[in-house]
């Protein structure tokens, strides 16, 4: 039999007719070596159908490889792509909060190069030797004096008048004033090297106990105008429920400013004293605003409000008195005015020069670094003089008040009784008389 040279034996589709053939000539072919010829050709032709088949199935798989590769490429790319939008929203947040904070600061000056910073070298200086100084004389004499009131107060609470009820506690609140003082004194010295809770502690009992005092001190002289000028009873004044109300309304006042304090003060680094503060730890874009109201509101709640209700109590009750002819026997009210010009001279610089800080702070008033410097120490020093406040009331008292010299002498000095006697007699006559035109209402005065 002649074979086709140019046949593809590769080919599946060769291989079909002759599976045909052979089945047939095995079935009634004369021809063996036929048979055998076909058996091995479809032999063959199954061994190259198996292996295009698995070539075909490699080439598949290939293919589903590369569907595979091509699927996680996109899917990098949409991650990719995620990642950047992410980024780029997380950008555009961040640059709109910097254009709100500048637009919150404002837009900032021209700095010169060749200017030089405005350093409170000098204050500081100063500071250092003055304060610690005369804090150590407003202490020794504060603390003394406040125990002095207190324990005397204390010993006669039997016996107390409308204002020991108030006197009492302006005395707590000069004594526990007086106890921060070594504090302040300290940080001048060194920095501030007590922590943040004793920052915290200190000024908000400073504060508390200042405006506390200031308070109390205008209740009484209101409770003074109504009694002298409009003819009220004064057991009014001494009911239970109206001491503790009007005494629980003012250390609730003085507790809300000490909140400020309790809140944002704060123990930081300050580069240019180069040390530890306690100072009120204010956000950069909100400092400004913070110290303009809180000074705002401390210059009107704990001084011009309370003076000017003092001042026309006083001038009303010393007319009603120059034209009823009692003015000389009235010694209690005398030793209340001497209280309150103590005060006024106390505070008066200090806020006087605050409202020229607010102003500045306003812009009306233009900012120079001698002049910074001026204000700076002038602040320092009237705070200092008006903290002194706190030791003065108790050398009134001590000077003043007989009543207070009387009680001083029982308890401490033990003096004869004969000179014991003639004072009582005296105080007597003077409470008696005092008693029956309504003016007695202290066991200090």
């Amino acid at each position: 039999m002649e074979l086709n040279q140019s046949t593809n034996y590769d080919d599946e589709d060769y291989y079909e007719p002759i599976t045909t053939r052979t089945q047939s000539l095995k079935g009634g072919g004369s021809f063996g070596f036929c048979g055998v010829f076909t058996e091995h050709g479809l032999k063959l032709g199954r061994e190259r159908t198996e292996k295009l088949r698995r070539k075909r199935r490699r080439r598949g798989g290939e293919e589903k490889e590369e569907q595979r590769r091509e699927e996680k490429g996109r899917k990098r790319k949409r991650t990719r792509r995620k990642e950047e939008k992410r980024k780029g929203k997380t950008k555009r947040k961040k640059e709109g909060k910097k254009e709100k904070e500048k637009k919150a600061l404002g837009t900032l000056p021209e700095i010169n190069p060749n200017a030089q910073p405005c350093l409170p070298t000098e204050v500081s200086a100063f500071a250092r030797y003055f304060v610690p100084a005369f804090f150590s004389v407003v202490f020794v004499v504060g603390l003394l004096g406040n125990s002095l009131v207190l324990a005397i107060l204390g010993q006669n609470r039997r016996s107390w008048r409308f204002a020991d009820h108030y006197l009492f506690q302006l005395a707590v609140a000069d004594f526990f004033l007086v106890l921060t003082l070594p504090f302040e004194a300290a940080q001048f010295i060194h920095g501030w090297t007590f922590g943040e809770f004793l920052c915290k502690l200190t000024e908000g009992l400073s504060t508390m106990n200042v405006v506390t005092n200031i308070l109390l001190l205008t209740y009484i002289s209101i409770e003074r105008y109504f009694v002298v000028v409009r003819g009220t009873s004064p057991r009014f004044f001494l009911k239970r429920s109206h001491i503790y109300l009007t005494s629980a309304s003012f250390w609730g006042m003085g507790i809300a400013f000490a909140i400020v304090d309790l809140h944002f003060r704060t123990v930081s680094y300050v580069p240019e004293a180069m040390t530890l503060v306690c100072q009120l730890g204010f956000e950069v874009q909100d400092a400004n605003s913070w110290k303009l109201g809180l000074q705002a509101i401390f210059f009107l709640l704990g001084f011009w409000w309370p003076v000017q209700a003092m001042v026309y109590c006083y001038s009303q009750i010393f007319t009603k008195l120059h034209q009823a002819g009692l003015l000389s026997k009235h010694l209690p009210l005398r030793l209340l005015l001497v209280i309150w010009i103590t005060f006024i001279a106390c505070w008066c610089p200090f806020h006087c020069l605050m409202l020229v800080d607010i102003f500045q702070r306003l812009g009306h008033l233009k900012r120079h670094c001698e002049w910074e410097k001026v204000l700076d120490s002038g602040l320092l020093i009237t705070r200092s003089l008006a903290l002194t406040h706190c030791c003065l009331n108790p050398l009134v008292y001590a000077f003043g008040g007989v009543k207070f010299q009387r009680e001083f002498s029982r308890i401490f000095c033990r003096r004869s009784r004969a000179r014991r006697h003639s004072d009582s007699e005296d105080i007597s006559q003077v409470t008696d008389w005092s008693t029956d035109h309504g003016l007695d209402y202290s066991i200090m005065m």
